[in-house]
């Protein structure tokens, strides 16, 4: 999608954000990794939840790093059944909207390289879509 990849080599805003771990993350501590991927979700919005299963084997069986935004309450996500294997921060609403400005709906997910610059943009990673292969040819393959 042409709207989608407008973002595409601009640099991922700066932020600051509390996990639900209570790590305070940002990026210069998430920028280490070759390949980084930033996750936007909430917990009513199914596409978002059945992607959870895919982002958490990406995360198993690669050296992708992964930080997920949720606009849900650390409450909430806490009381939901949902398991992450990465990074999660919540009530993440503001930082969404007014940070990284996501215009595209949900889920959307961010691909950077170690220098912050954005590779590609997801609507959603989903091994029955194309989006899942495309990852997985530009991490290097899993």
């Amino acid at each position: 999608m042409k709207e989608l990849n407008c973002l595409v080599g601009d640099k991922l805003p700066k932020f600051k954000a509390g996990a639900l771990n209570g790590d305070i993350l940002s990026n210069k501590n998430l920028l280490s990794s070759e390949f980084n991927l930033f996750n936007f979700w909430f917990i009513g919005c199914p596409p978002c939840i059945e992607e959870l299963d895919e982002l958490n084997e990406l995360k198993q069986r690669s050296n992708l790093s992964i930080l997920s935004f949720c606009r849900d309450s650390k409450e909430e996500i806490q009381n939901s059944d949902l398991d992450f294997s990465f990074p999660v921060v919540p009530a993440a609403g503001q930082l969404i909207e007014d940070v990284f400005a996501i215009p595209y709906g949900y889920p959307t997910n961010i691909l950077t390289d170690c220098r912050g610059r954005i590779i590609s943009v997801f609507l959603s990673i989903d091994k029955r879509y194309n989006s899942f292969a495309e990852l997985d040819s530009i991490i290097g393959g899993l």
